[in-house]
C-alpha cells in the first residue's frame, strides 16, 4: 500500500489551510502598532518658507573681504550663498515644517 504524500501534512499546515478556507487570517486580531505623529507646525526660522537669509552675509549676498588704501571695504560675492541672499534652513531642513 502506497500512501499519499498530501495525506501526511504537518498539523499546523492544515490549521492555516483550514483558516484560508474559512475566510480569517492568522494575522487579523494582532494589534498593529503605530507611532503618533506629531502635528507639524510652521518652521520659526524661515517661517515656513524652507529658505531662510544666509547666515554668512546676513542676507546681503555680500560680504567684506579687505579695505583698499583709504578705507574703503571691498566685497565679494558670498561663498555661504554664492549671492542669492538665502540658503536652505538648517532648523527644518528645507521643509518648511518643524
Amino acid at each position: 500500500m502506497r500512501k499519499h504524500i498530501c495525506c501526511h501534512v504537518d498539523a499546523s499546515v492544515q490549521f492555516l489551510f483550514q483558516s484560508r478556507r474559512q475566510g480569517s487570517s492568522m494575522w487579523q486580531n494582532k494589534p498593529t502598532y503605530r507611532k503618533e505623529e506629531k502635528p507639524k507646525r510652521r518652521c520659526h526660522r524661515c517661517q515656513g518658507m524652507g529658505r531662510a537669509p544666509c547666515q554668512i552675509c546676513n542676507g546681503t549676498g555680500e560680504v567684506i573681504k579687505s579695505r583698499d588704501v583709504y578705507g574703503k571695504p571691498i566685497s565679494s560675492r558670498c561663498d555661504g550663498c554664492f549671492g542669492v541672499k538665502s540658503s536652505r534652513c538648517t532648523v527644518c531642513g528645507g521643509e518648511g515644517f518643524v
